[in-house]
């Protein structure tokens, strides 16, 4: 569910850029939040965001470092939440009525400890609900902090990065633009399911290991496959007749980031 128009207020960022940094803090810190973030479209409204970089309304760097801000402070607070109510957390109304929420978030919590705090950031179901789960289970305030600051100085660029990408793709002529932006989202999807599945056959080989069920029928030809369509469009920018617009446009990328 969305409270916020996209279109709406991207438009009107780019239209008030005195406020566009102040919108890139506010996102970054709802999305961040415990439950709240579950409203924000967080995802769509920072690729907006990235788009409005990449078309010169916004700074990359001073963007990514309103980013940062927005998602340590909302973090914190969530943790503090955490801390301060710990298991009554499990009464709220909102959790009585979806319980999986902190069930699947427990899960994910015990099962890479510290670093649940920064992969939760890039796992959306979770995301909401990692910081408070550390604040129940009395992680040590310190551990919890250098966690969260570091993992959302890697998090707030490379969730603006795909907008900016975007942006940048308007100065190329449409039919070749969406060429290459559909070949390097086959990368990306692609590439994150062959390593899906290559984590897969190998908690098959190490099965002490393995404390969830998952679907492990074809494994092996899944993850040939997604290697095969990586591989192929990585070769295809490189080598195939829009070359020359995929050199330009990774060039138009690097010039708005270092602007």
């Amino acid at each position: 569910m969305a409270i916020f128009d996209i279109e709406i207020l991207t438009h009107w960022i780019a239209q008030n850029s005195d406020w566009a940094l102040f919108i890139v803090f506010s996102i970054a810190f709802i999305e961040s939040l415990a439950v709240i973030g579950l409203l924000m479209p967080g995802w769509l409204l920072l690729v907006g965001v990235g788009v409005l970089i990449g078309t010169g309304n916004i700074n990359f760097y001073l963007a990514s470092l309103f980013c940062f801000a927005g998602a340590v402070l909302g973090e914190y607070i969530s943790f503090l939440v955490g801390v301060h109510y710990q298991e009554k957390v499990h009464h709220w109304s909102i959790f009585k009525r979806h319980p999986d929420w902190l069930e699947k978030t427990e899960h994910f919590f015990l099962r890479y400890g510290v670093a649940s705090i920064a992969l939760g950031r890039f796992v959306g179901p979770v995301r909401a609900f990692v910081p408070l789960l550390a604040g129940m289970s009395a992680m040590p305030t310190v551990k919890f902090q250098v966690t969260n600051l570091l993992s959302a100085m890697v998090w707030a660029p490379v969730y603006l990065s795909p907008g900016v990408l975007l942006g940048a793709s308007v100065q190329i002529e449409s039919n070749t633009r969406w060429i290459l932006l559909i070949n390097m989202l086959v990368i990306a999807i692609s590439g994150w399911l062959a390593a899906s599945y290559l984590k897969n056959i190998w908690r098959l080989r190490h099965p002490e290991y393995n404390n969830e069920e998952y679907d492990h029928r074809h494994v092996v030809l899944k993850m040939l496959l997604a290697i095969s369509l990586f591989t192929m469009a990585i070769i295809y920018l490189i080598l195939g007749p829009e070359q020359q617009q995929f050199l330009q446009l990774i060039n138009l990328f690097w010039q708005i980031i270092n602007q």
